[in-house]
């Protein structure tokens, strides 16, 4: 229900300490729908096409940041209204369509397809979404586990200040005060 980037950030920081406990073979879902929009105008927030990318962007960012792979869950409406090209592009898609009569071999090009919310599954009372998949994420993902998180460029700044003795590296989201900035520069200069 993020209406801000930071909002998303923060959602995402939420999802993440939520999936730290388990080995994940499928990716993480950004999932933004019409209660979304819905909640942000009760808060006199209008969701453009500009403001929904953006928040795409950082609650994949994060996720990705944190190592892990990112979709973007979305039925074509949205696609087209709230997400702009660099997204569509950047993020898989795990696309809601549900055809009266669906063709799980001639799917809509996306990572996965929901192509029914009136599924039946043995052991659930009720609909279910139905879902299928056609890259497989469990290979790509275990790439992504045998690969290096590249480092933020914050945390290469942290990890250089330290080794040069400038500054301890901590809270670095926390303001610093003009001594604290002044004791900074002079250790650098003076290294």
């Amino acid at each position: 229900y993020a209406y801000t980037e930071e909002m998303a950030r923060k959602e995402a920081e939420a999802c993440l300490a939520a999936i730290a406990p388990y080995r994940l073979d499928y990716p993480v879902a950004f999932d933004f729908e019409y209660d979304s929009v819905t909640r942000a105008a009760k808060k006199g927030v209008t969701v453009s096409k500009a403001l929904a990318s953006r928040i795409a962007r950082a609650f994949c960012g994060t996720i990705e940041a944190a190592g892990y792979y990112v979709l973007n869950y979305a039925n074509a409406d949205y696609l087209s209204r709230y997400f702009d090209e660099d997204v569509k592009a950047r993020y898989d898609l795990w696309l809601a369509k549900w055809p009266k009569a669906p063709d799980l071999s001639k799917p809509p090009e996306c990572g996965i397809w929901q192509y029914s919310s009136t599924g039946s599954v043995p052991g659930i009372v009720g609909n279910v979404d139905l879902d299928a998949a056609y890259k497989d994420y469990p290979a790509l993902i275990a790439k992504l586990r045998d690969k290096p998180v590249e480092k933020t460029e914050t945390e290469k700044a942290q990890e250089w200040v330290k080794a040069q003795g400038i500054s301890d590296g901590k809270d670095p989201d926390t303001a610093a005060t003009r001594a604290q900035i002044w004791t900074m520069l002079y250790r650098m200069a003076n290294r």
